[in-house]
């Protein structure tokens, strides 16, 4: 009975407007709850994904199934944290920018504690820390939405110059009707200093009166009540949260050993209640109907399809060949469900010949176009396809835009950093972006439709092929400006697992000032500018607080080598 209904509701949602619009409606809806990876909702998600590969008669990718389990670090559970003043205690938040423990010290005030060279805003600069506990007020004096000082403004960025003024705590106060920090935003810290608590601005005003209304031209420095309570006692405590995540994967054909299969892949999770990585609304549904309900869509759909094609006979692949469909589950905490499979592949992926990603591709705009990367991870024939295909499958007024590299802010990196050729297809950023509207009603389902047959024919036309496709590394990285996303250092982890002996290098982009230095695939790196760095979250939280015209040391590990190096950042 179960199946049963899954093929009604498939064939009733197929009537109703087409397979692909029926998953996105779907995965977009409130009963799906956001999908955040390592939740309920991205199980349910991800036993959905399964039942509809079931209903149409596709085969487990896997030896257990449908379905691949990994475990991945998602932020941290906090524990009984306090600030103690006097005989007074005050629980508040912890902030896991350092190790747990405890820090006592004087009170200092230091405004927002913003340090700008870039801006000339210095609120630190005559200030004596040293063993302090700092009073830090959020944001700057232009509240949260300061664009100019957003990265200098972050807990990272304040965090990082109180420690270079060896302070020995901060408090971060939030004001009334803010909402206050959430540890679920942060990974555990590894390096020493201050440690970090957050408290409501009112919490402090009975001991400090000037507090209700301090700005960040109040008096800075040493502060001090009656008595003995010039000085407090910080204490944190956090687990580091430990959650599972689920890959979906279904084979088009029974899976032979030594077949050459093409992969087309999407991740799936999302955002939830927006308790990380959200740019507006925490609390709120994210439903993520873009990012990426659209992209699964169009993968399962072109599973649907090509199942339906193959039954009838109309469409047959070439000999020895297969098509592999992937859902991706933590691509928004980190790449962690593509990284999982590439390390743990069932099948080898040297046979890999294509591996085509589709992320955000519901708002197709015929002024934007669509945006494919991968032309440079293959020979010319690669390039060719992508063209022919878009010809085929998209108006002939449409724009297709080109972008160098395959290193991308999405899934097909993993595969790129294994030597798969990659095809990352994507419509372009909107303002719904990692925000509660971005809803289904906004989709553009004909350009999911068509990003799904063209996604089949890229696979298609690979697989045809006569001698496979030639791997090879892009000699530079499509910029922010190109992709509407960042690409910094200019290496691909070679794990987001973490752990304390550095970050282990899985690739390094071709043409970054990076590569001037000789690191390569297998090197660990330990340092960046001073920062110690163990995981991947290190090494973003380095890069929050970093300028591009800056140079900086890098100290890496090559086997037992220490190698120490200068290298600037890519540009935004």
């Amino acid at each position: 009975m179960r199946f049963i209904a899954l093929i009604l509701i498939s064939v009733t949602g197929f009537c109703r407007q087409s397979y692909a619009g029926f998953v996105a409606e779907t995965l977009s809806s409130d009963s799906m709850l956001g999908r955040e990876s390592g939740t309920p909702s991205a199980k349910k998600t991800a036993d959905w994904i399964r039942d509809q590969y079931i209903a149409m008669g596709a085969y487990p990718a896997f030896a257990s199934g449908y379905t691949q389990e990994f475990s991945f670090k998602a932020g941290v559970e906090p524990e009984k944290s306090t600030l103690a003043i006097g005989t007074r205690t005050l629980d508040g938040i912890p902030l896991p920018l350092s190790a747990p423990g405890s820090a006592e010290g004087k009170f200092a005030f230091g405004g927002y504690c913003v340090e700008s060279d870039e801006h000339n805003v210095h609120d630190l600069a005559t200030l004596d820390l040293q063993n302090r506990i700092v009073l830090c007020l959020r944001w700057t004096s232009e509240g949260e939405k300061d664009r100019k000082l957003a990265r200098a403004m972050s807990f990272q960025s304040k965090w990082h110059n109180l420690a270079k003024r060896k302070a020995a705590g901060v408090i971060f106060l939030y004001p009334e009707g803010s909402e206050p920090p959430a540890p679920g935003d942060f990974m555990a810290g590894h390096e020493a200093g201050p440690i970090a608590i957050s408290l409501p601005t009112k919490a402090l005003t009975e001991l400090f009166p000037w507090l209700a209304s301090a700005q960040d031209k109040a008096q800075k420095g040493d502060v001090c009540a009656a008595g003995n309570e010039c000085k407090g006692t910080i204490q944190i405590a956090y687990t580091s949260k430990q959650k599972t995540g689920y890959n979906v994967g279904a084979f088009l054909l029974p899976y032979v050993k030594g077949q050459r299969y093409a992969i087309l892949g999407a991740h799936f999770d999302h955002l939830g209640r927006g308790n990380f990585s959200s740019m507006g609304g925490r609390g709120l549904i994210h439903n993520g109907a873009d990012d990426n309900a659209s992209g699964t869509a169009a993968v399962l759909a072109a599973a649907k399809s090509w199942e339906e094609d193959v039954r009838k006979g109309t469409r047959k692949l070439p000999e020895n060949t297969n098509v592999l469909f992937l859902n991706f589950d933590a691509e928004e905490r980190g790449l962690f469900g593509s990284l999982a499979f590439v390390n743990h592949s069932p099948f080898p992926l040297s046979d890999a010949a294509v591996m085509v990603n589709l992320d955000m591709v519901g708002r197709y705009r015929p002024e934007k176009g669509m945006t494919v990367q991968g032309k440079d991870s293959a020979d010319p024939r690669l390039l060719e396809i992508f063209q022919a295909g878009f010809k085929e499958t998209f108006p002939g007024n449409a724009k297709l835009k080109q972008i160098s590299g395959g290193g991308g802010p999405s899934d097909h990196a993993s595969f790129y950093m294994k030597g798969v050729p990659v095809a990352f297809l994507f419509t372009g950023y909107h303002l719904q972006y990692h925000k509660p509207e971005d809803d289904f009603a906004l989709l553009n389902i004909d350009g999911i439709d068509r990003s799904s047959r063209y996604a089949a024919f890229i696979a298609n036309q690979v697989l045809k092929l006569e001698k496979p496709l030639q791997f090879k590394r892009a000699s530079e990285e499509g910029q922010e400006g190109q992709m509407e996303f960042r690409l910094r250092l200019g290496i691909m982890p070679g794990s987001y697992e973490g752990g304390t002996e550095g970050l282990l290098v899985g690739g390094v982009h071709k043409g970054a000032p990076v590569e001037k230095t000789g690191i390569q695939e297998g090197d660990v790196i330990i340092s960046l500018g001073g920062k110690t760095i163990h995981d991947v979250q290190d090494l973003m939280e380095f890069l929050n607080t970093a300028s591009a015209d800056q140079s900086y040391t890098i100290v890496f590990m090559r086997n037992k080598e220490r190698i120490t190096k200068q290298t600037r950042l890519m540009s935004e």
